[in-house]
């Protein structure tokens, strides 16, 4: 095996980072910036210079724009919270029923096996969790990887997903006007700036080319009502009036919307490219942008029904403790093991070269963001200058000598988890720290026009130590630190063999031809819920994509 010599600290990420000439032609792939780099370095720094202070546990890893390199702050925030552990105070509000009916309660607990809903399942997953309960569908037992030997140190998926607006609560959702650009303040604002079907009447005194101008700059969903013929508009009164159950101080939280749904959609359904034109109620011509299609796609995956597979916990306390050293107490705060991680990313997009979807951030807002490509560096826990593309240059004994400097000993939570809470480390032969440099779609504003924005890419690195178990003459990772409380959190992805399902039976469908009374009739009670109809979802997305699957394989009803 070839080996990588040494490498200087300021040096080693640019050039261990430098993708292959195949892979740097990809924003997924391009090699860290000097000022990523610097920040990554200082944090390794930072967190093993002081072993004693947990302050180095609070550090939360930035995001960058994986096209400039600049870093951003992708995501609407909650208010600050008045503590002065603002990652342990906000994961706390994850036990909150505002986070519970929002996001799991209401649409997510059906999908999953072991859903992460308190009060009424706690997280199964502890230390000793299996990558199984990810790929399984995606990968034969056979075929998953796990001695550290064996796994990508690198890897891109084949079928990238797109990029969608998370179509925000608080905006209306699929009622939202997002042609007209306007940043609602608060949710009373954004149901109240249209009214439907009063504009829908007004339209019969325009001119034809303004009435169609008009029309083409309409919300997804009213775009939906007047394709399926629905003149009441029971899909835009559906999603005008999602928040008034989430109402939280006078207000819809700005985070909650659909990147669940997109998040599945993205992962499972093929990329709108492409202008349709359909005909709805009294012969109207209907322009379905890239946009609203990808927003109706999101939508379906949100309300519909299909099976995943998931690993992680959710924090379940109102108060997240950490020990002396800053490490999380509880196990279902802790969430995803590195281990596992580690070999999901490994496994689903190194082996099988698929997407699968991780809640990127470990506070009260669940942001849903399908992954695109790793990479992994490893490093030596004693000397952090000491950097490697191969674990081995690298990994040093599980001794007194590592002990020592090690702040998970005191108390000790490495090795294998009892019932009873205490922990095992007899078992692990040698540690090595990881650098994972993850890209993921984020959300992005749609574009009003034939031309779909350019998908939103978003780079972080996650750092963490994996505990390395000897096992047929091979090591293989079963645990391991985080080294920062604000890491991924839930990891999800709908089973390979899934379909997605909607409503209950429905009329055909064809773009070319006004809808039938049955067709509208079904469309009406499917908005009712939430849902649009299969046969228009997937008839709008064989003329807007590169679709080959047919209608059965996409959803069914």
């Amino acid at each position: 095996m070839k080996k990588v010599a040494w490498i200087p600290l300021a040096l080693a990420a640019t050039a261990l980072v430098t993708a292959t000439a195949a892979q740097s032609a990809t924003q997924a792939t391009m090699p860290l910036t000097r000022a990523e780099q610097a920040e990554l370095d200082q944090r390794l720094a930072d967190f093993y210079a002081r072993p004693a202070d947990p302050a180095a546990m609070n550090q939360r890893p930035p995001k960058f724009d994986a096209r400039t390199g600049r870093e951003i702050h992708p995501h609407p925030r909650l208010g600050q919270p008045a503590s002065s552990d603002p990652i342990l105070a906000l994961a706390g509000q994850k036990a909150l029923p505002t986070y519970s009916q929002a996001w799991c309660a209401k649409e997510r607990a059906h999908h999953f096996k072991n859903p992460p809903c308190p009060p009424e399942t706690k997280a199964r997953v502890q230390r000793d969790d299996t990558v199984g309960d990810l790929v399984d569908s995606w990968l034969n037992p056979d075929d998953i990887v796990y001695a550290l030997d064996d796994i990508p140190t690198n890897g891109s998926v084949a079928q990238k997903p797109w990029s969608d607006d998370y179509w925000r609560t608080q905006w209306g959702g699929l009622a939202y006007r997002y042609g007209a650009g306007v940043e609602y303040k608060t949710y009373d604002q954004a149901v109240k700036a249209y009214a439907q079907p009063d504009d829908w009447e007004a339209l019969k005194d325009r001119s034809p080319a303004d009435a169609r101008r008009d029309l083409d700059n309409w919300s997804p969903a009213e775009k939906y009502d007047v394709t399926v013929g629905d003149q009441a508009f029971s899909l835009t009164q559906e999603q005008k009036h999602e928040g008034e159950d989430e109402l939280e101080k006078g207000d819809v939280p700005a985070w909650i919307g659909l990147c669940d749904g997109w998040g599945a959609a993205a992962v499972m359904t093929p990329r709108p490219r492409k202008t349709v034109h359909t005909i709805g109620a009294k012969g109207r011509k209907v322009t379905w942008y890239p946009a609203d299609i990808r927003a109706l796609a999101s939508l379906a995956w949100a309300r519909g029904d299909y099976a995943s597979n998931d690993v992680g916990g959710r924090c379940e306390t109102l108060q997240a403790k950490t020990y002396a050293n800053g490490r999380l107490r509880r196990q279902d705060c802790f969430d995803t093991n590195p281990a596992t991680f580690h070999l999901a990313l490994a496994n689903m997009i190194g082996v099988a070269r698929r997407s699968f979807i991780m809640d990127a951030t470990f506070d009260a807002e669940v942001w849903n963001q399908p992954l695109v490509s790793y990479r992994f560096i490893y490093f030596n826990p004693l000397d952090i200058r000491q950097r490697s593309d191969f674990w081995r240059d690298v990994a040093v004994p599980y001794d007194d000598n590592f002990k020592d400097s090690d702040r998970f000993q005191d108390p000790l939570t490495r090795g294998k988890r009892s019932r009873g809470g205490d922990y095992d480390d007899s078992g692990i032969k040698k540690v090595v720290g990881v650098i994972a440099i993850v890209t993921f779609a984020d959300e992005y504003t749609p574009n009003a026009g034939d031309d779909p924005a350019d998908d939103n890419l978003v780079r972080a690195t996650y750092t963490y130590d994996l505990e390395l178990y000897k096992k047929n003459g091979t090591f293989v990772p079963q645990g391991g630190e985080w080294q920062s409380n604000a890491h991924p959190d839930f990891l999800w992805v709908p089973r390979a063999d899934t379909q997605l399902t909607l409503g209950d039976d429905e009329p055909s469908y064809s773009i070319k031809k006004r809808p039938s009374a049955d067709l509208t009739n079904a469309a009406t009670d499917a908005s009712g819920n939430g849902q649009p109809l299969c046969s228009v979802l997937t008839e709008l997305l064989k003329s807007s994509s590169d679709m080959t699957r047919s209608v059965a394989d996409l959803c069914t009803h």
